[in-house]
């Protein structure tokens, strides 16, 4: 029974559930009729195979792994030690190893006529076993009728409080096993009680989604009210003043017929068009889709097919002739294709004969495909609307600031860009399609507005900063937002070193979880790290690292990362089969009773000191 219990905190901790446990027997083999007299050290071990099937109660573990360790004994005149170097001849040291060790000294191990009385009333004080090659060692012996467990353990191997942790597990369980008869029947991954300290938010909510009837549009229009001749949006030479692009994108709303959330999928070019014709969908009470309109024709074709867009926004024919022309032939006749012009009459915001809900779908993404046919990621407002109101409060985004917008509408990123740029009542800036990919053209949009707020992959603001031939040409720059991509670490040191008066945030997540989820800003680097850490989650949003069976890895043990909260996507467009198969839900230890939706990403990732952060293995 200690021995199972023992190994399932190991299990749990290690994430392992197959592995060698090195066990110390009394071996004193009666060769002689004076065997018995002899006083010494008589001390071997045994190696015990330890496989925990996670299904199995814990009385028909510790059954089976009985029956294992009295077969194994059948062969203890062929020691552990021999094995070891047997292994280690055959495959190496450290294939050979077996540091963790148990050790019992109950009486009930000792043969027939022994006695483990001590000679003299003595008290242990302090007791130190100290062997080469071991790294933790089990110790379990009564004392005035109570069991005495302790650990010696090779100080400097293990991160501090997790050998605390495993141990107050340990007795926990033992706890449980002595005062709880279910506990006998219940799985390997119900056991192990792993310590959850509840998150603490980086910052105080400053909103509740599920109270809010705020949608990406209505913040927008929140602020066309309160600063309309403020400058919203500067493209291709022009600006758009918050009254400007309201008057546009309520045009187009006023034109479009589309169902509610209805899928219209916007085939434009970065610039103002864009902007307005995803304002304009929204209004109109659709949800968007962009497609960039660069893709080969087999993929445009295959986005249109498998999104069932029947609305279209595009450039005119006499501005992009061969993208209008290859729309007009992959369209099915009943498909409206509809060109944003340069112009649109005044018109006031559609009335709709049903009102945009924050859980009605705002757009859909579809992600690159790389393992795959690309899969349509479905956002509804709520999610989205709860992202970029916690980046812009806790940041301090507002009327003040100008963001570069240097993703396309394709990329999850420009979501922020537009939505979170317009809610905080600040200006976008967003670069000419031709010079969509030149970093010089970047640094002339950095100097000639006063740029803010960066927000981009990693890898982008490296080509800036190549470009850049002295830190004073980017010192407006006072938020700097990474995601998308490993950051790395000279790239981060650069960044600190050239731009010490900006916060630099990483952000993570998924496009299946309203942009990101998770945060980390970077004050300095630690010369221990192999990466920068993955962060916290974010306000209303949920990081679970999670074993095979959904139950929460301990502190340090790598995991399945899942992201769950208002953010989570609704599912993939038309594709029931694999959103089924990512975004489910759990009734495990991570929620206690309440069902918790959860999208799982396949990312590995452990739990860093009680949630002082996620760090990716």
């Amino acid at each position: 029974m200690l021995l199972g219990a023992f190994s399932q905190v190991l299990a749990s901790w290690s994430g392992e559930r197959h592995f060698t446990l090195n066990l110390t027997v009394f071996n004193r083999l009666p060769l002689h009729p004076a065997v018995p007299a002899l006083v010494g050290d008589f001390t071997s071990t045994v190696l015990l195979e330890c496989d925990l099937t996670p299904t199995e109660p814990f009385t028909a573990r510790v059954s089976r792994l009985q029956q294992q360790l009295f077969a194994d004994l059948e062969h203890r005149a062929l020691s552990g030690v021999r094995v070891q170097r047997e292994l280690a001849r055959l495959h190496g040291a450290a294939r050979a190893l077996r540091p963790v060790v148990f050790t019992s000294h109950l009486a009930g191990g000792l043969e027939a006529g022994d006695s483990f009385t001590p000679v003299l009333p003595v008290q242990v004080v302090y007791g130190l076993s100290q062997t080469p090659q071991v790294s933790l060692d089990h110790q379990v012996y009564e004392q005035g009728g109570s069991l005495i467990m302790q650990w010696d353990t090779r100080d400097g191997l293990y991160p501090p409080g997790l050998l605390d942790e495993m141990f107050a597990a340990n007795v926990a369980l033992l706890n449980a096993l002595c005062s709880d008869p279910r506990i006998w029947a219940a799985t390997q991954h119900a056991l192990a009680p792993v310590p959850q300290a509840a998150p603490t938010p980086l910052t105080p909510p400053t909103h509740d989604p599920l109270t809010s009837s705020a949608t990406l549009h209505s913040l927008f229009e929140d602020r066309a009210r309160q600063q309309p001749t403020a400058a919203a949006l500067k493209a291709g030479g022009r600006t758009l003043t918050y009254h400007e692009l309201e008057q546009r994108s309520a045009a187009l709303a006023a034109t479009l017929e589309v169902q509610r959330a209805a899928v219209v999928a916007v085939v434009l070019e970065r610039g103002w068009e864009g902007v307005v014709a995803v304002l304009g969908v929204l209004r109109a009470g659709g949800a968007y889709l962009p497609i960039d309109p660069d893709v080969p024709a087999e993929r445009l074709k295959l986005l249109l097919e498998t999104s069932g867009a029947t609305t279209v926004l595009t450039h005119p024919r006499r501005a992009h002739p061969h993208l209008h022309d290859t729309l007009t032939r992959l369209l099915p006749a009943s498909a409206h294709l509809l060109s944003i012009e340069d112009a649109f009459l005044p018109a006031a915001a559609p009335v709709l004969a049903h009102p945009v809900q924050p859980t009605d779908l705002a757009y859909v993404i579809y992600t690159s495909g790389s393992t795959g046919l690309p899969k349509g990621v479905m956002i509804d407002h709520r999610g989205a609307v709860n992202t970029v109101l916690d980046v812009n409060a806790r940041y301090g985004v507002g009327a003040g600031d100008v963001v570069l917008g240097v993703s396309a509408l394709t990329f999850d990123l420009s979501v922020y860009d537009v939505f979170g740029t317009l809610a905080a009542g600040a200006t976008l800036v967003l670069p000419d399609h031709a010079g969509r990919r030149d970093p010089r053209h970047w640094l002339a949009l950095v100097q000639a507005h006063g740029v803010t707020v960066w927000n981009s992959v990693p890898a982008l603001l490296g080509l800036l900063l190549d470009v850049v031939p002295g830190s004073a040409v980017l010192a407006r720059l006072r938020l700097i937002l990474l995601s998308g991509d490993w950051i790395p670490l000279p790239l981060m040191s650069r960044v600190l070193r050239e731009l010490p008066a900006a916060r630099v945030v990483s952000l993570g997540g998924a496009t299946e979880a309203s942009i990101w989820s998770v945060l980390y800003e970077v004050q300095a680097l630690d010369p221990h790290w192999s990466s920068i850490p993955y962060g916290q989650a974010m306000t209303h949003q949920q990081l679970y690292v999670l074993d095979a069976s959904l139950n929460p890895t301990p502190d340090h043990v790598p995991g399945e990362l899942m992201i769950g909260g208002v953010g989570l996507a609704l599912g993939y467009w038309r594709d029931a089969e694999r959103t089924a198969e990512r975004f489910f839900t759990t009734r495990a230890r991570v929620s206690g009773c309440t069902a918790q939706a959860i999208w799982r990403g396949g990312c590995r990732a452990a739990r860093w000191n009680c949630w002082a952060g996620l760090t990716v293995r």
